[in-house]
């Protein structure tokens, strides 16, 4: 908006997500609020669908996990010796 000098006050989106026979389906919903015309509304839109997060939504995801074990000793446990019977 700051980019095309648009009277833009607040934007709120809300993402939903289903599933469908041919897979996830997220349903974006952009509300607008101040003074714009029909090209701004029209600009702001296109940028939302070209935006990086709608690139990667639209194209693919792949997810990466990795999993990584905390050996620290509790500070409260540190200065007491543990033993079993």
């Amino acid at each position: 908006a700051a980019k095309y000098h648009l009277a833009l006050e607040h934007v709120e989106v809300t993402l939903t997500q289903s599933r469908t026979p041919r897979g996830h389906l997220f349903r974006r919903l952009v509300t607008l609020v101040g003074d714009l015309d029909e090209i701004g509304s029209a600009r702001l839109q296109h940028a939302a669908e070209t935006c990086p997060v709608a690139r990667t939504l639209t194209h693919g995801i792949e997810v990466e996990t990795r999993v990584a074990v905390d050996r620290r000793v509790d500070e409260a446990d540190a200065g007491h010796l543990h033993l079993a019977n």
